[in-house]
């Protein structure tokens, strides 16, 4: 039975086809590898622990929830992390406060952080400044790049990575296994 966490995340397939190599190169460890995301919860309850009710819960909730228009617009930085920074953030922010009303338990990234910053993690490694500039290099036109997000994938690991299990539609409730 699988006691490790699971996570909430938006994919953006869209910017992976352009810069999911430039991710798997830039993100260490490479066993992270999930498509180009923005992270709603993490961690999430694990998969032995997420009954038909809590799934029920989060398919209401993302039911409730519009698709989501997004522009990403610039860069942004942690120690050691360089993202993408979507322009509105309002409505990603929403989502994730929906998500920890219904499950307390469950904060996003555990409750370390007091701001919450949607992101898109493109680079995790000791020499940011070295994967800044190559990013910028490489995609000087990409930005600004909009789209819509449709939908919310339900994350687990599997042999140290971590793949998709459930998806769920925006706007539908429509729930498809993986």
């Amino acid at each position: 039975m699988n006691e490790s966490p699971t996570g909430l995340v938006i994919p953006f397939p869209l910017l992976e086809t352009k810069i999911g190599a430039f991710r798997q190169q830039a993100i260490q460890p490479t066993t992270f590898n999930l498509m180009a995301h923005l992270t709603i919860i993490f961690p999430f309850m694990p998969l032995n622990q997420l009954t038909s009710a809590a799934s029920s819960k989060l398919e209401m909730l993302f039911k409730e929830t519009d698709p989501i228009s997004y522009t990403i617009d610039g860069l942004g930085r942690f120690p050691e992390v360089l993202y993408l920074k979507v322009a509105d953030e309002r409505p990603f922010i929403h989502l994730i406060r929906s998500i920890e009303t219904a499950f307390p338990d469950y904060p996003s990234f555990g409750g370390q952080f007091q701001d919450i910053v949607p992101h898109i993690t493109i680079a995790k490694n000791e020499n940011i400044d070295q994967s800044e500039a190559e990013f910028r290099s490489k995609f000087p036109n990409l930005l600004p790049l909009s789209g819509i997000c449709r939908e919310v994938w339900l994350i687990n690991n599997i042999e140290s990575s971590y793949q998709m299990h459930t998806t769920y539609q925006l706007g539908s409730g429509e729930t498809h296994d993986n």
